[in-house]
Order: structure tokens, then C-alpha cells, then sequence
């Protein structure tokens, strides 16, 4: 099954693309020149806004995008956690932040004990 297309690509506002893939967003906006990338309806690129353009480097666009798509999911998924009423979400993006930072396997596996020792002393 192919995935769905959530890069949507507009430009001043009118929808010129929807992609499968960030890096296909990226150059669909270097070539423009201009144009926000949104993923779940929320911006993850703006072309002209951001330290460096799009056209520049597609890959490091994409990554960008990438990153900002995880953000978005994490504070999502701790948000929805809280409104449930199981107190995990302020741990949740505590390790999330954790994980982010570290740029090692210890230090990710180091932060996801972290959350479950958090998580399991919540009711």
C-alpha cells in the first residue's frame, strides 16, 4: 500500500502540490522560490523564512521538515495524554526533548527509561 501525500506544498495561500516525501516538497519549493509546506496542517517549511533556502540544500530542507513533523506529534500525542487525564504528558515531552537532544543510543535508551519509570508511578 502506498503512502499517503502529506507534504502539501502552497504558495500565497493556493494549494500547488501534495507529496509523499519531504524531499520532493523541498525541491517543488526551491524551484519556486517560495511556498509553505504544511504536514497535518501545521507549517514544517517557509520558503524565505528559514536560515537557509530550500533550493540550497533539498535534503537539509527535508530534514528540517522531518524534524518539525516529530515535534508536531510528540506535543500532539502529550497533549491528548493530558486531556485523557493520565498525567504522562508533561514526561512525555520531557523524554521526547531528551531524545531530540542526544546523539547517542545510550542517551536515547537512557531517556525512554526515564519515561517509563515516569510513567508507571502515575495511577
Amino acid at each position: 500500500m502506498a503512502s499517503p501525500l502529506v507534504f502539501k506544498v502552497y504558495n500565497d495561500g493556493e494549494h500547488i502540490a501534495a507529496l509523499r516525501f519531504a524531499e520532493d516538497a523541498a525541491v517543488v519549493v526551491g524551484n519556486t522560490g517560495a511556498g509553505t509546506v504544511k504536514v497535518d496542517g501545521r507549517i514544517v517549511w517557509r520558503e524565505g523564512k528559514e536560515d537557509f533556502l530550500a533550493g540550497d540544500s533539498f535534503d537539509r530542507a527535508a530534514d528540517v521538515m522531518h524534524s518539525r513533523r516529530r515535534d508536531n506529534h510528540a506535543r500532539r500525542y502529550a497533549r491528548i495524554l493530558t486531556q485523557q487525564g493520565r498525567g504522562v504528558g508533561a514526561a512525555l515531552l520531557q523524554a521526547h526533548d531528551r531524545i531530540a537532544r542526544s546523539q547517542d543510543v545510550a542517551g536515547v535508551l537512557d531517556a525512554l527509561a526515564a519515561f517509563e519509570r515516569n510513567t508507571k508511578a502515575q495511577p
